[in-house]
């Protein structure tokens, strides 16, 4: 049940910040988002407080050039073990103070039981309904977030701050029995609070389980997962991105491993939380002195995998996309610099406008990462020129192997086209991607030897993800019935166990990922390399 700012009354940021910030957006914000235009240099950081990164502390730097809400290149400050707790509003962020025990909620209902991760603008927590006694994710998000979507003037200027809003929508389908939804992380509460002078909107969402980036590294042979598994995970991910791009009109723009959660059922999340509490309390860092404040911050303690005991219950598992921090509304984007890095599509590396179609590049480079155990595009730490520039390169390299390759008009529209150009000058010779991808050193397509056809099928899913003209690539739902993934049936009910007979999280850990280890290695042994 949502509650506006109109019910729970916030106690107002102090004039002059507030007239601070919005004097700051109302100048800036023309220069630092008109396309091709050079813009006044960035305001210049404070120096006054030591021991944070002076391009993340200045919120004028950090959100109006090159650092939008959700992009990977906000840098952590320093000095901090996780979230910068003892920077405030005017440094950008503004966390609350949270800690074990504490209440929240307009009538102080929910208890904060565990910290379950942070990001540059949030962090997130374990919290037990007193009077629903359900667990429920809580996301905090800090002054600066908070401020930026409460307010009216702002949040007009910058839909990426709409978070509660397209979490509203995607949490209301017009088809509550719709498939769509149930593949996504749900809102189920939002509430504004304050703590002394400091406002924070609190948005509460179901439970989810492990993320796939930690999936990949618990029980992937080198990060590579089964191909089953692949396909089940990809399709659930069509469906997802089909049901926000057609129904809700909304872009996620950051799908990554991430933030793609594993799906648990009410009594399945009590029962592993319960365990994950009970063998796994949770813990804190030694304590830390910032800035002249001393501190002992919580670790973050994300869920662990539930004990499973086969791959047929393995491929049974539901996932859902999460955060939607960074999401716009379809037609109403606000920012050119969308995507992780290397998950940037094509049309965003090189100044295009961009649209739905971003996130199925994101999902074919996906596809191929949970396939190969490796990133399709990766970056050097010894660049000698800007990111997008290196991950163009790559991306030109591989992809002008194709034959349907843009003309110099597409190259013309792009505000790097001249460099583009250059780039692809002698690279062009005709060869299906699909072949190009087959015969990547070190990260071949690895499907079961005896369906050579299924390797061919993920080849050419992928290939229609990974096309350069975004008109040309092909939307969720077409991806829906690609041959690859069309005969795939929805996960199937995850058989029940008696609560008395559900190991603890250590015995989890034996029962699950280590004998699942033990599987895959003698299962990858039938993979064939190409």
């Amino acid at each position: 049940m949502l509650r506006s700012p109109t019910e729970h009354a916030l106690q107002p940021t102090s004039k002059a910040t507030r007239l601070a910030l919005l004097l700051t957006f109302s100048s800036q914000y023309s220069a630092a988002y008109a396309p091709r235009k050079q813009g006044p240099g960035p305001a210049r950081p404070s120096t006054s407080r030591r021991g944070a990164h002076a391009v993340a502390v200045n919120p004028t730097t950090n959100f109006f050039t090159s650092c939008p809400p959700g992009a990977s290149q906000r840098t952590k400050p320093v000095g901090f073990d996780e979230e910068p707790c003892t920077l405030s509003l005017e440094d950008g962020y503004g966390y609350a103070k949270v800690d074990i025990g504490q209440r929240w909620g307009p009538q102080d209902e929910y208890e904060i039981m565990r910290k379950l991760g942070w990001g540059m603008y949030a962090t997130t927590w374990l919290v037990y309904n007193h009077k629903t006694k359900k667990y429920h994710a809580m996301k905090i998000v800090n002054e600066y977030g908070t401020f930026l979507e409460s307010n009216e003037a702002i949040s007009r200027a910058h839909p990426q701050f709409h978070e509660l809003d397209i979490l509203q929508r995607i949490s209301s389908p017009l088809r509550p029995t719709g498939r769509g939804v149930k593949q996504c992380l749900r809102l189920v509460d939002s509430f504004y609070t304050s703590r002394g002078t400091a406002q924070y909107l609190c948005l509460v969402m179901e439970v989810g389980g492990m993320d796939l980036s930690s999936l990949q590294s618990q029980i992937g042979v080198n990060y590579a997962l089964p191909p089953e598994l692949v396909k089940s995970i990809v399709k659930q991910l069509c469906i997802a991105l089909d049901y926000m791009h057609s129904e809700c009109k909304v872009v996620h723009t950051d799908l990554k491993p991430g933030n793609i959660l594993l799906g648990l059922k009410s009594r399945e999340a009590r029962q592993l939380v319960k365990t994950a509490l009970r063998d796994h309390p949770p813990e804190k860092y030694p304590p830390r002195k910032v800035m002249g404040e001393t501190f002992e911050a919580l670790k973050s303690q994300p869920l662990p995998l539930p004990p499973f005991e086969d791959t047929d219950e393995m491929h049974s598992w539901r996932f859902k996309i999460a955060d939607y921090g960074s999401a716009q509304w379809l037609g109403r984007r606000s920012t050119n610099i969308v995507q992780p890095i290397r998950l940037r599509a094509p049309e965003v590396l090189w100044g295009e406008r961009w649209d739905e179609k971003v996130d199925v590049w994101a999902l074919g480079c996906l596809t191929y990462e949970f396939l190969t155990g490796t990133s399709l595009f990766k970056l050097d730490k010894s660049l000698s020129f800007s990111e997008d520039i290196y991950i163009s390169r790559q991306q030109l390299a591989l992809l002008t192997q194709s034959g349907d390759f843009p003309d110099s008009d597409y190259f013309n529209r792009s505000s790097k086209g001249d460099f583009l150009k250059t780039t692809a000058d002698g690279l062009t010779y005709p060869k299906p991607l699909a072949a190009a991808l087959r015969t990547r050193r070190k990260a071949p397509i690895n499907t079961p030897d005896t369906t050579k056809e299924e390797r061919e099928l993920a080849l050419a899913f992928i290939a229609r993800c990974l096309t350069i003209d975004p008109k040309q690539r092909a939307s969720a739902k077409e991806l829906l019935r690609h041959p690859w993934v069309r005969g795939l049936k929805a996960p199937a009910p995850r058989r029940k166990r008696a609560s008395s007979n559900v190991p603890s999280t250590s015995s989890a850990q034996t029962l699950g990922v280590s004998q699942s280890v033990d599987k895959f290695n003698v299962y990858s042994r039938t993979f064939s390399t190409i």
